[in-house]
């Protein structure tokens, strides 16, 4: 192959399947890594109030405020 292709080709096409191996790996990495992230958060639920999103947070909020307004 190098002889009818040329060194410098069979350099490049090595170089090729490395890059794409490269990104392949890093992309997998990256949806791993992903996962895990989100498999961590979802096991934490022990309650506490710092573990909610913010916006349930000021849901409730609202809701509190507008139940006193009622009150009132």
């Amino acid at each position: 192959m190098e002889a009818q292709f040329g060194t410098e080709a069979l350099i490049a096409t090595y170089a090729g399947v490395a890059c794409a191996a490269g990104a392949m790996t890093y992309a997998v990495w990256r949806r791993v890594d992903a996962y895990l992230a989100a498999a961590s958060d979802s096991s934490d639920g022990d309650g506490d109030a710092d573990s909610e999103p913010a916006e349930r947070i000021e849901v409730v909020d609202v809701d509190q405020e507008l139940d006193q307004l009622r009150e009132e």
